[in-house]
C-alpha cells in the first residue's frame, strides 16, 4: 500500500504506456501468424502447379509412348500380312487398299498409310494407289511445299532408310500437318542386309499430339514440341511463339542431360516454364513451355479471392471490434466523465486509463487521510468519555446510563469495577507511617 500510494503521476503514465504497447504487440501476433500462412499457401500453390504440370507431361509422355507402341505392332502386323506383300501390292492393288484402310480405321492418329515400293515406283496407300510422277498432287506433297521443303529430301528418305525413323520435317516458325515416321521392311525370304524391298510410312496426325499435350481443364498458352532421340525438331506446336524463342529452347535443351521423369526448367530469365521429359523406350523428347503468368493463373485468381475473402473478414471485423468497443466503452466514458467532475484539476486528461490510475491513487491518499482522522478521533473520544466518567459524580446507575447516552456511547456490556486507593501520609518525627 505505501508503494502504491507514494507513486506519482509519472510513474502512471509509464504504466499505462507500458500497458499499451504490450496490447499492441499482442494483436500484432494474429497478423503475422496470417501473413506467414499466407506466404506457405502461396509457396505450396506454385510448388502444386508446377508438380502438376510435370505430372501432365508425364502422363502425356506414356500415351503418346502407348500409341507409338501401337504403330510398331501395327508395323509389325503389315510386315506379316500377305495382302501387303510385294508380290500382292502389285498384282491385287484393291485387297492391299482395303487392307491398309482398315489398319487407318483402327488407329485415329494415322491420317494415311503409305507403302512405297522399290524399283517400281508406285505407292499404295488407305486412299488409293498412285505413281511417282503423280505425287505431287497428293496433299501431303503440297504441305510439305506449302512448307519450303523438297520432295527430293523427302523420296531420299524412303530410297536409302534402313532404320525405323521420325523425320525431322517441322521448319522453326510454321508447323507441317504430319509427322512422318519411316519404317523399312525387308522380304520375308529376305535374310542378308541388302536394301528393304518396300518402305512404310505413317503420317501421324499434329492435332492428335497438340490433343494429348493440351490440358482439358485449362486453356492456357501452352506450346509443344517433340524432338527425335538425335534431338532433332519432328514436331512443333507452338503458334504463339516466335522463332528465334523456338531456337533458344531447342539449343537449351540439347544441351541438357535429360532422364525419363519429367523435369522442371525456367527459360528466358524465368518468363517462360519448361517441362520436359525423356522417354526411355522410344527415345523420343517432350517439351511443353509455357509463359509463367498463364501458368501461375490459377495462383493469382486463388490470391484475389482470398484478398477478397481477407478483405471481407477484416471488414466484419473491424466492424465487430468497433460496435464491442462503443458497447463496453460508453460506460467507460460516462464513468471517466464522473471522474472528471469529481477532480476538475484532471479535466485535460484524455486517457482514461491513466485518469482512473491517477482517480484512484487519490483516493488511496484520501482514506489514507481519513482513516488517520477516524483514528485520532476515536482516540479523542476515548480520552472524553474516560475523563467524564473519572470527573463526573453518578449517584445512581441511572445517571450514569444517562451521561452515557449525552456521550453518544453505547453500552453492550456491563462492567463492575472496584477500586481500592491506598493513600501513605509520611508522619513526623519517629513515629510510625500511617496508612
Amino acid at each position: 500500500n505505501n508503494k502504491r500510494l507514494g507513486s506519482n503521476s509519472q510513474d502512471a503514465s509509464i504504466y499505462a504506456e507500458g500497458t499499451a504497447e504490450y496490447t499492441l504487440d499482442g494483436r500484432t501476433i494474429p497478423v503475422v501468424i496470417a501473413c506467414t500462412a499466407l506466404l506457405i499457401s502461396n509457396r505450396a500453390l506454385n510448388a502444386e502447379i508446377i508438380r502438376a504440370n510435370q505430372a501432365s507431361v508425364t502422363l502425356t509422355q506414356q500415351a503418346l509412348d502407348s500409341k507409338i507402341t501401337e504403330l510398331q505392332g501395327m508395323l509389325y502386323q503389315i510386315d506379316q500380312d500377305p495382302s501387303l506383300t510385294r508380290y500382292a501390292l502389285e498384282h491385287s492393288p484393291r485387297s492391299a487398299i482395303a487392307t491398309l484402310n482398315n489398319y487407318t480405321q483402327h488407329h485415329d492418329s494415322i491420317s494415311d498409310i503409305l507403302i512405297y515400293v522399290h524399283e517400281t515406283e508406285r505407292f499404295y496407300g488407305a486412299t488409293g494407289a498412285f505413281h511417282l510422277r503423280d505425287i505431287k498432287y497428293q496433299n501431303f506433297i503440297k504441305d510439305l511445299t506449302f512448307h519450303s521443303f523438297s520432295t527430293e529430301d523427302w523420296l531420299d528418305v524412303l530410297d536409302h532408310t534402313s532404320a525405323p525413323t521420325y523425320w525431322p520435317v517441322n521448319s522453326i516458325g510454321q508447323a507441317s500437318s504430319y509427322l512422318y515416321y519411316f519404317s523399312p521392311i525387308y522380304a520375308n525370304f529376305q535374310y542378308t542386309s541388302s536394301n528393304p524391298s518396300r518402305t512404310v510410312v505413317l503420317l501421324i496426325r499434329q492435332d492428335f499430339i497438340r490433343k494429348l499435350f493440351q490440358s482439358s481443364q485449362t486453356n492456357m498458352e501452352e506450346s509443344v514440341l517433340l524432338f527425335n532421340p538425335q534431338m532433332e525438331l519432328i514436331s512443333q506446336l507452338a503458334p504463339n511463339s516466335s522463332e528465334q524463342t523456338i531456337r533458344d529452347i531447342c539449343a537449351f535443351i540439347t544441351d541438357k542431360k535429360l532422364t525419363g521423369q519429367s523435369t522442371y526448367l525456367e527459360f528466358a530469365d524465368g518468363d517462360l516454364m519448361l517441362f520436359v521429359s525423356k522417354s526411355q523406350s522410344t527415345g523420343l523428347c517432350y517439351v511443353r513451355f509455357l509463359p509463367k503468368k498463364a501458368a501461375l493463373q490459377a495462383v493469382y485468381k486463388i490470391r484475389l479471392y482470398s484478398a477478397l475473402i481477407l478483405l471481407a473478414v477484416i471488414l466484419v471485423g473491424t466492424f465487430s471490434i468497433i460496435l464491442g468497443i462503443k458497447k463496453s466503452y460508453d460506460p467507460i466514458r460516462t464513468l471517466a466523465d464522473q471522474v472528471r467532475r469529481a477532480y476538475p484539476q484532471k479535466e485535460h486528461i484524455k486517457n482514461e486509463l491513466l485518469l482512473f490510475n491517477l482517480a484512484l491513487e487519490d483516493s488511496f491518499e484520501k482514506n489514507l487521510q481519513l482513516n488517520q482522522a477516524l483514528a485520532k478521533s476515536k482516540y479523542g473520544m476515548i480520552d472524553h468519555l474516560l475523563s467524564t466518567l473519572i470527573q463526573g459524580n453518578f449517584p445512581s446507575y441511572e445517571a450514569f446510563q444517562n451521561a452515557c447516552r449525552e456521550l453518544s456511547v453505547h453500552l453492550d456490556k456491563q462492567y463492575f469495577a472496584v477500586c481500592t486507593i491506598l493513600l501513605e501520609a509520611e508522619s513526623s518525627g519517629n513515629t510510625r507511617k500511617n496508612t
